[in-house]
């Protein structure tokens, strides 16, 4: 109605007032219409106080009230009425109580109007609300019949009669909550029949796909991220508006019809063009997601988009009831001449199902419409003049407002002659324009050869877990008629024996069931199996290459070529079952086993009974569904690339300033002959990749905040620290960023002045902290390399050693160290803070014994004590040389190791981890990154 509502010259518009109650009920039918009254709303609510009232109009609100007004308004305009073009008229255009009358001249709009006005008297009913874009009208008509305003809705489209144009806008406010639910509702708001509004939609649209995509629930509210893309496809969307003109001129000798066809990732579109040699406009679009269950080629998304524009051209042509493009030419463009190559071959193509269907449907449309005089022709169109282009890929509300869209592209406004567009004839072949015979096909696998009988399948088996749980059931429900079979007569217990057989293998008890009678089972399940998937026209199919043949079960085997070999009868011929069915996944499942056999495995265990087609591709698929073989057969995601480095590891600052820190273990100390633990706590610049060291006796949060006091003392209060999530460092983040916390008010009150920045890694990545797990590693390697062979040591000569351990890293270069004198020195860590210092302790060598006979006794004493000292002094140094000399020859060559920005595992998933996914975080068994 819309579109015929474009044609005309003028038009008038009406409404017939209070339509619904206009239409009597016959009194026999007004009991199903009754409902309850109160009759005192301030009364009680009892039997006294309740009445009951029958409605003698048809009710507003019923889903057959529009059928009964129509029916009625349709019988009196086939009945009671002379001037039958006015009423055909009328009925064609007439939508519930909304009527659309057309004229060519003023008089001719007049005419119409009054004895419009009279038939629906006739009937009973006020039609009013007329509006007209020919002023004159109103002075016919009553002054209560004329419509108050010149803006009225035709058909929910804002229509100015005075201008004679429809008045688009689109509203989209915020709102909140921001939720999948209210997502959908805002973009149901925007009327959009004709699809004027497509380029500007189809963002929301893809928005909408993508929250069904990450799996969000209707009502959880979104992200801030996702918030943040939703509020800028609104804004782009509020406020836009557009006036439309109505009419298009239209001569019935040179209108044609041009329909545009495009696709890409996100959407396929068509746009239908009504022109002539003076003027083109839009009339139609239509617009379409991908679904997001399949993944489909771009060729064959061209496809579909084809067959959008092929089934948009009938529409438009049925809408205008093809009296305007009687004998004319519809156009049908595409930019893909892969779409429009398959279209005109007249080869035979093994492109799919899908291709087939698509190719079959647009035969048939273009079979229809030159049945009705009208030529079809397919055309090529660059993508840059294509005008459905826009319709997938979207449009700014800016761009949309003066666009190409809406009148097409400028050959359509030249001879046809001067279009630069090849066309492709379209190929006749008549197998493709009959009717897709699949349909018909499934019908016959569904019966019996011969017979008009439909078999089914015994079982629903989505209620059958197992393929043993089947049998028994069916074993239970055989042994069940056969106790019904009792008070039968012996003919009809003839007929079920023979159909089956194995209803003499049935026990008649309520007793468990026995082997033979889940045999037998199985033998009724595997032929009723075979009843309904091998039909004549696979087993001639099979013939050659299975060799079928019945056994005295009447089932189905395939004859192998192991006849003389030792295996079992099963073995030797397999009990044929048909691939990709129910009990085909039962078998396979049962094979699979409770011990999750793999692959190979499985389709050994199959083949022992069985023989299915394409039993590899289905095993593999029911493993890849195994939850439990998904917990160890499945690939981890792949790994992003490496980002860049933070800010703070990068930009200049004091040492120290920002700080990394862990624990690592230290070897045990012994004191008064007590062995007990030490760990090490490690302090190190982030820029300068200074470290300090602290030895604690536990890693508790009091022994923690002490080492970091005393760090604090040493190096200065740090403006950030990073460290990984230990019990410890959340606790002591806790305490000194809460001023009220009773936890050792003392400590706490000379750190929570000192505002530190708590940056915490992410758990279960230790990466994030490698620019201190590295240094952690050099330290923990050399210490236990030295201090591990030596026997215990005092807690003094630990604290020593690691302090000394602490000045040799300090000391480590940073950089290439060059060849050459002349080139600048390699850095140190401890260069940004004492340059040129030196960190060891020169120790004399031990001379000797020395010549203690001739000495005094007091001065050998002195001698020998002396002597202990420097040997002490010795042995700790050697410790300490040993460490430079493991750090040395080890941890400099591991600096020119390459950076991956990837892991090197190769076997990773292909998928995107989403929102709702499954996933295994951890496992003992298998390594980091598998």
């Amino acid at each position: 109605m819309l579109l015929r509502f474009r044609i005309p010259k003028f038009v008038i518009i009406s409404d017939v007032e209070k339509a619904f109650l206009q239409v009597r009920l016959h009194e026999a039918d007004r009991d199903a219409t009754r409902f309850l009254w109160v009759r005192d709303v301030n009364a009680p609510f009892n039997e006294q106080n309740v009445t009951t009232f029958r409605f003698t109009r048809v009710t507003f609100g019923l889903n057959v009230s529009p059928y009964l007004l129509g029916a009625t308004i349709h019988h009196h305009l086939n009945h009671a009425v002379e001037n039958k073009d006015l009423a055909n008229e009328i009925r064609e255009n007439l939508y519930v109580d909304n009527l659309i009358l057309s004229a060519n001249t003023p008089i001719e709009a007049m005419k119409k109007s009054l004895e419009t006005r009279k038939i629906f008297g006739e009937m009973g009913m006020n039609i009013r609300e007329f509006l007209s874009n020919d002023e004159t009208l109103r002075h016919y008509l009553p002054e209560t019949a004329y419509a108050k305003s010149s803006t009225q809705k035709v058909l929910g489209v804002p229509w100015n009669a005075n201008t004679d144009c429809f008045e688009v806008h689109c509203s989209m406010t915020p709102v909140d909550p921001m939720t999948k639910r209210t997502v959908a509702r805002k973009i149901a708001s925007i009327y959009d029949p004709l699809g004027w509004l497509v380029p500007l939609l189809i963002s929301a649209k893809n928005f909408q796909q993508e929250l069904w995509k990450q799996k969000f629930q209707w009502d959880s509210k979104l992200p801030p991220e996702v918030t943040s893309r939703w509020s800028e496809i609104s804004e782009n969307i509020d406020g836009f508006r557009k006036s439309i003109p109505r009419r298009f001129h239209a001569d019935p000798e040179t209108q044609h019809l041009a329909v545009f066809a495009d696709a890409s990732e996100i959407a396929i579109a068509a746009c239908a063009y009504l022109f002539n040699k003076n003027m083109s406009s839009l009339m139609m679009a239509k617009s379409k997601l991908p679904s997001i269950k399949t993944k489909t080629t771009m060729p064959k998304l061209e496809m579909n988009a084809l067959t959008l524009a092929t089934r948009l051209a009938l529409s438009v042509a049925q809408a205008l009831k093809l009296r305007i493009l009687k004998n004319s030419t519809i156009y049908i463009f595409s930019d893909s001449q892969i779409a429009l190559s398959w279209l005109s071959s007249t080869r035979q193509t093994n492109l799919g199902v899908l291709f087939e269907n698509r190719l079959r449907e647009i035969r048939r449309i273009v079979h229809q419409l030159e049945g009705d005089g009208v030529n079809v022709v397919f055309g090529y169109i660059n993508t840059s003049e294509n005008p459905a282009d826009v319709g997938t890929r979207g449009l700014t509300k800016e761009q949309l407002a003066d666009h190409n869209w809406w009148c097409g592209p400028t050959f359509l406004r030249t001879p046809v002659q001067q279009w630069p567009t090849p066309f492709y004839p379209l190929s006749k072949s008549d197998m493709l324009i009959l009717p897709d015979l699949r349909k018909e096909e499934a019908v016959i696998i569904n019966t019996v050869c011969g017979k008009n009988v439909e078999v089914k399948d015994l079982l629903d088996w989505n209620h059958c877990g197992s393929l043993s749980f089947a049998k028994r059931i069916t074993a239970l429900v055989l042994r069940f008629i056969k106790k019904l079979l009792r008070y039968q007569n012996e003919n009809l217990k003839e007929k079920i024996f023979a159909c089956i057989p194995e209803m003499k293998s049935i026990q008649d008890s309520t007793g468990f069931l026995e082997e033979c009678e889940v045999r037998a089972a199985k033998i009724a399940l595997i032929r009723n199996h075979q009843l309904i998937y091998i039909t004549e026209e696979y087993r001639k199919s099979m013939k050659n290459t299975l060799r079928l043949y019945q056994d005295e079960n009447r089932i189905w085997r395939s004859k192998g070529r192991l006849g003389h070999s030792r295996s079992s009868d099963d073995a030797k011929n397999p009990v044929f079952i048909a691939p990709n069915t129910n009990l085909a996944e039962k078998i396979i499942n049962e094979a699979h086993g409770i011990y999750h056999k793999g692959t190979e495995h499985t389709i050994a265990t199959v083949r022992e009974q069985y023989w299915i087609p394409k039993l590899r591709q289905q095993v593999r698929k029911v493993i890849t569904h195994c939850v439990q073989c998904r917990r160890f057969n499945a690939l981890p995601y792949r790994y992003p690339a490496t980002p860049d480095l933070p800010q703070r590891r990068v930009i200049r600052c004091r040492p120290f300033q920002h700080t990394g820190l862990d624990f690592f273990d230290l070897p045990s100390c012994t004191e008064n002959n007590e062995k007990f633990k030490l760990y090490g706590c490690i302090f190190t610049c982030t820029v300068t990749r200074l470290i300090h060291l602290e030895v604690v006796r536990s890693m508790n949060t009091n022994e923690f905040i002490n080492a970091l006091r005393r760090f604090i003392a040493r190096r200065g209060l740090p403006e950030s620290i990073t460290c990984d999530n230990a019990p410890t460092f959340l606790l002591s983040a806790n305490v000194l960023g809460n001023r009220n916390n009773q936890f050792n008010q003392e400590v706490v009150r000379s750190l929570t002045n000192k505002e530190i920045q708590w940056n915490h890694i992410t758990p279960y990545a230790p990466w994030q902290g490698g620019f201190y797990e590295r240094l952690i590693k050099s330290i923990k390697q050399s210490i236990h390399k030295t201090l591990r062979s030596r026997g215990g040591r005092s807690f003094d000569d630990i604290q020593t050693f690691v302090a000394e351990v602490e000045a040799c890293l300090n000391s480590r270069p940073l950089t290439y160290q060059a060849s050459a004198q002349e080139e600048m020195c390699s850095i140190r860590p401890i260069d940004f803070v004492q340059k040129d210092i030196s960190l060891t302790l020169s120790i004399p060598e031990l001379i000797g014994n020395g010549d203690s006979e001739y000495l005094p006794p007091e001065e050998v004493r002195a001698m020998q004590h002396s002597r202990q000292v420097l040997e002490a002094l010795h042995t700790s140094c050697q410790g300490t040389e040993s460490f430079w000399k493991v750090w040395q020859t080890q941890y400099l060559t591991s600096l020119r190791e390459k950076h991956q920005r990837l892991p090197s595992n190769h076997r990773l998933s292909c998928d995107i981890p989403t929102i709702g996914d499954i996933v295994l975080v951890n496992d003992p068994i298998l390594p980091r990154n598998e």
